[in-house]
């Protein structure tokens, strides 16, 4: 996370460090839009 400052004034010299590999080895969920919609209407189910 870089400070504003670093954003607006820094080199951003990190661009050019090589990449750190993924702390995790299991895939990212790609549904969490359907998730949390489903979490809604699952909520609101309830309530109303």
């Amino acid at each position: 996370v870089l400070t504003p400052e670093e954003f607006f004034e820094g080199e951003w010299d990190f661009l050019r460090q090589p990449l750190h590999p993924p702390r995790r080895t299991a895939a990212i969920a790609k549904h969490g839009n359907e998730q949390i919609a489903t979490a809604i209407v699952n909520y609101l189910a309830n309530v109303l």
